[in-house]
């Protein structure tokens, strides 16, 4: 398949943002219909109170819109975008500030109003542009943050990396046929190996298990040590590094800060979750009972 035609793309999410944001216009319309200033006692000019209540009105539009933005930002999957999206709104304080155009009264232009149907048509460009392999590796991304519900539905009792790794690429395959695990990448001296790779979209999973905070820091001490041993090979240009621990040990923006801030390569993506699992417990056999004789003795 090639480019996404626009009656291709799914609708749903789309279609209500865009009636949020064609309520909103329609709104704005109803504003510059009863816009005017009226005359206290005083001689002070003021809006008129018709006017302020359909303002009013169009900023509560605008907040719905808004949220329903954020949530289409989201399911695209252009999440690094959310944030600097949210920044951008929260610079409108006043969201009943209209503002006439040309210093023509009788038509009136929202600032935030703007702002988000700016941000639907750039995203929606954006959407439409993409091949079905950039698609395919942000469905792989979902998967990913969707770890554990997959475990859940395979009904994996996970005690360790490879656990995770073994249901994910049964799930993955299924899907994706290229995706094989234990991906082996060499260099001159050394030889590495990627825990899951999917050749169709040149795409490398390498996956963390961690119990406690002392235990992710070590795996994130691997993931550096991998980025540096998987750099080179032409095969291979998108990288995911999903950590699963089994409690909720740090937020992923937490993860996403740590990332920036130690200056790795941001063509990885970090991914962290949070499932149900636990390690074994092994008994040493040294450390076994001794059994007593009748005496009482042993």
């Amino acid at each position: 398949m090639g480019k996404r035609d626009k009656e291709e793309r799914p609708s749903g999410a789309w279609e209500i943002v865009k009636v949020a944001i064609d309520a909103c216009r329609q709104q704005l319309l109803q504003c510059e219909r009863t816009s005017g200033v009226v005359q206290d006692h005083d001689g002070n000019y003021m809006d008129d109170e018709d006017f302020i209540q359909q303002a009013e009105y169009l900023a509560y539009l605008l907040r719905k819109a808004h949220v329903k933005m954020q949530l289409l930002i989201e399911k695209a999957g252009f999440v690094h975008y959310l944030a600097e999206y949210k920044s951008g709104f929260a610079a409108f304080t006043d969201l009943t500030d209209l503002k006439p155009i040309n210093e023509e009264p009788d038509y009136l232009v929202s600032d935030p109003l703007d702002y988000i149907d700016t941000a639907y048509s750039s995203l929606n460009e954006l959407v439409i542009g993409l091949d079905d392999y950039q698609l395919e590796l942000g469905m792989v991304r979902r998967i990913l943050n969707n770890t554990p519900y997959i475990v859940e539905d395979f009904k994996a009792d996970p005690h360790k990396e490879n656990d995770i790794k073994l249901t994910l690429v049964k799930y993955l395959q299924n899907i994706f046929p290229s995706t094989r695990a234990e991906v082996k990448i060499g260099h001159v001296f050394k030889k590495y190996s990627c825990d899951i790779g999917i050749d169709a979209l040149k795409a490398l999973i390498e996956v963390k298990y961690a119990m406690t905070e002392t235990e992710l820091k070590a795996e994130l001490d691997g993931i550096y040590a991998d980025m540096k041993g998987y750099a080179g090979d032409d095969r291979w240009v998108h990288f995911f590094a999903l950590i699963y621990t089994t409690k909720p040990i740090a937020a992923p923006e937490r993860l996403l800060a740590e990332y920036k801030l130690s200056r790795v390569d941001m063509s990885w993506t970090p991914i962290i979750v949070h499932g149900t699992g636990d390690r074994v417990k092994t008994v040493n056999p040294s450390r076994s009972p001794r059994k007593r004789d009748a005496s009482g003795s042993s």
